[in-house]
C-alpha cells in the first residue's frame, strides 16, 4: 500500500490566499537573486515616479501655453514650454534607459528563479519514495502541477 501524500490544509480568504503567494514568490525570488530583484523592484518604482513626473511636465506645459494666450505675450511661456521639453526629452531618455537595466534584471532573475524552482522541485522529488513516483495517480498530479505552475511564479512578482 502506498501512502498518500499529507497536503497542508490552508484556508484563506482570496485577499489572504494572494498576499501569501505573492509573499512566498518574493522570498523565493530573494532567495534566487537579491541584486537583481532589487534592482527590477526600483526600476519599476522609478519607471512609475517618471510617469507621474511626465503628467506634472504636461499640466506645466499647458498651463504655460494657456498663460501665454491669455495674456498675449509669447516670450515667458515660450521660455516655459522650451524647458519644459527639454526636461520632458530628458525624463523619456532616463526612462528608456531603467526600463533597460529593469529588463535585463528581469530577464537574469527569471534564469536564476526557474533555476532555484527546479533545483527544489528536484530536492522534493528526490526525497520521495519509490512506490510513491512509479504510482500512476501521484505521476499524474505531479506532471499536471509541473505543467500549469510553469511561468505563474514569477509572473505573479514581475
Amino acid at each position: 500500500m502506498i501512502p498518500k501524500l499529507r497536503v497542508p490544509k490552508t484556508e484563506f480568504s482570496p485577499l489572504k490566499q494572494a498576499i501569501f503567494v505573492f509573499r512566498e514568490v518574493v522570498k523565493l525570488l530573494w532567495k534566487a537573486e537579491p541584486r537583481f530583484f532589487l534592482v527590477m523592484a526600483l526600476g519599476g518604482f522609478l519607471v512609475g515616479l517618471i510617469s507621474f513626473r511626465s503628467l506634472i511636465l504636461e499640466k506645466l506645459f499647458l498651463d504655460a501655453l494657456t498663460s501665454g494666450v491669455a495674456n498675449h505675450t509669447l516670450s515667458t511661456p515660450l521660455r516655459i514650454i522650451g524647458i519644459v521639453v527639454i526636461a520632458r526629452t530628458a525624463l523619456t531618455i532616463l526612462r528608456g534607459i531603467i526600463i533597460r537595466i529593469s529588463n535585463y534584471a528581469e530577464f537574469v532573475l527569471e534564469i536564476k528563479f526557474y533555476n532555484l524552482l527546479s533545483l527544489l522541485t528536484a530536492l522534493k522529488y528526490s526525497s520521495l519514495e519509490i512506490a510513491l513516483i512509479e504510482d500512476s495517480n501521484f505521476k499524474d498530479r505531479y506532471t499536471k502541477i509541473i505543467r500549469t505552475t510553469g511561468n505563474r511564479a514569477f509572473r505573479i512578482a514581475s
